[in-house]
């Protein structure tokens, strides 16, 4: 049995998804494109439909990851309108994952100042984020001065991955305040 591990890169107001393992495949490289949805409103009628694969985000924005709206920060899409104005961000990345076996999944994370990430709909990590259903206006409950990377063991989800399929990563990236 050839047992392979995957590298899902989530860099947005995040990192990155890895394993390092046996075989590594990459499924969302850093830099690629997403959509994204301007925390303002709701992106669905229910809270949880954003996130499901069959959702149609055909109407959202395209951005190449990393997205920030302050500091030094060169590379990805800038958000100049987010300070005041809105305090999280929803991202969504599709992929098709090869066929195989996979044994593990990490994830490696930058966030400031909290994040909650799904795969198909499941959520399989969420940090600096209140429990219960997460919202356009749902604030992370700390500040996070200094985003330093940190990295998740996901491997008891790899059952949620489905070859040869589209797979769907949602994020929901959230900040302190309106001013953070």
């Amino acid at each position: 049995m050839n047992l392979k591990s995957l590298l899902l890169t989530v860099c947005c107001l995040l990192g990155y998804l890895f394993s390092m393992h046996a075989e590594q495949v990459t499924l969302v490289s850093a830099g690629s494109q997403w959509k994204y949805f301007k925390g303002t409103q709701s992106p669905s009628i229910h809270p949880v439909f954003w996130r499901q694969i069959s959702f149609d985000d055909s109407s959202w924005n395209k951005g190449t990851a990393p997205f920030y709206y302050g500091g030094n920060i060169t590379v990805g899409t800038k958000l100049s309108d987010m300070k005041g104005n809105y305090s999280t961000l929803y991202m969504r990345k599709s992929f098709v994952l090869e066929d195989g076996d996979y044994d593990s999944l990490t994830a490696e994370v930058l966030c400031d100042d909290g994040f909650a990430l799904w795969i198909n709909g499941i959520e399989v990590k969420r940090e600096n984020l209140p429990t219960g259903n997460l919202n356009y206006d749902t604030l992370a409950p700390e500040l996070v001065t200094v985003a330093e990377w940190k990295t998740f063991d996901l491997s008891e989800f790899c059952d949620v991955l489905k070859p040869s399929q589209e797979n769907v990563v949602a994020v929901l990236g959230a900040n302190l305040s309106l001013g953070n």
